[in-house]
């Protein structure tokens, strides 16, 4: 009498652990880490030479009333998808602050987690900026052709005007995560680097409420509205790399002493 060995179907969600084992094991290697890390170099200085062209050529500056119309005119269509796609990805970037924060509170030595709860308060008050901020930016993309071009110009300043706001909020969340990697040890010197830069470029963004002209106004402005989002989004990506390479090489040490119990 013969027997056949019936192998259970595998399920999803092994096949998902499978590949998330596959993904640490890469990232925990130097070589996998050092090419995720310039990667994202590469694609941050096109987006930056990308952003600076929009900014150049396409924004019009804060005074330009028939400039601001002609924009939605144009990119009616552009700035709907856009909207879309910031609000959905608006669900994995809370998860992933959240992931992040979570590390950095297992990490932290301050006094009751003094720098952790800074940090959290930044980032929830930062966070909820963002979200209003993008709610103002979709209105005049949603009323163009709805409401006269003098209340769309009126419109159009003041999101961009209220995301000048945005910068000092982060810094406070910013500060303590550094501190506490630096004090934990494992932050290396580049990231702590990254985290003055970020510092330092959210200062410009005030600025960009004191006047509707020029490299500080705050629709087009160089220095108030380009500079302001070079460090933070730097900060950020490279943050949440450094973290995600953290965890590839925690799960990878796990599996290894799993296998090693085994035996």
């Amino acid at each position: 009498m013969s027997h056949t060995a019936v192998v259970p179907p595998r399920s999803s969600s092994s096949w998902f652990a499978a590949v998330l084992d596959r993904l640490a094991s890469w990232l925990a290697k130097p070589s996998g880490a050092r090419l995720v890390y310039a990667l994202i170099a590469v694609t941050l200085v096109i987006g930056g030479i990308a952003a600076a062209l929009i900014i150049a050529y396409v924004f019009p500056e804060s005074w330009d009333v028939q400039g601001t119309v002609e924009l939605y005119r144009k990119y009616q269509l552009v700035g709907k998808i856009g909207m879309i796609v910031i609000g959905t990805a608006a669900i994995p970037f809370l998860a992933m602050v959240g992931a992040t924060a979570s590390y950095f509170w297992s990490i932290d030595t301050s006094k009751n987690h003094v720098l952790s709860w800074i940090a959290i308060v930044s980032d929830i008050a930062f966070v909820t900026a963002i979200l209003m901020y993008v709610s103002f930016a979709a209105a005049p993309i949603v009323l163009y052709g709805h409401i006269s071009d003098d209340l769309l110009h009126v419109l159009h300043v003041q999101a961009f005007a209220a995301g000048g706001m945005l910068g000092p909020l982060w810094i406070p969340n910013i500060i303590a995560v550094a501190v506490i990697g630096r004090r934990a040890g494992v932050f290396p010197t580049w990231l702590s680097w990254l985290a003055v830069l970020g510092v330092l470029t959210q200062f410009p963004a005030i600025l960009g409420v004191t006047t509707l002209y020029g490299p500080f106004n705050a629709a087009n402005g160089f220095i108030s509205f380009y500079i302001p989002g070079i460090g933070p989004v730097t900060w950020a990506t490279y943050m949440i790399a450094w973290c995600t390479v953290q965890w590839a090489k925690e799960h990878t040490a796990e599996m290894g002493r799993a296998e090693t119990a085994e035996l």
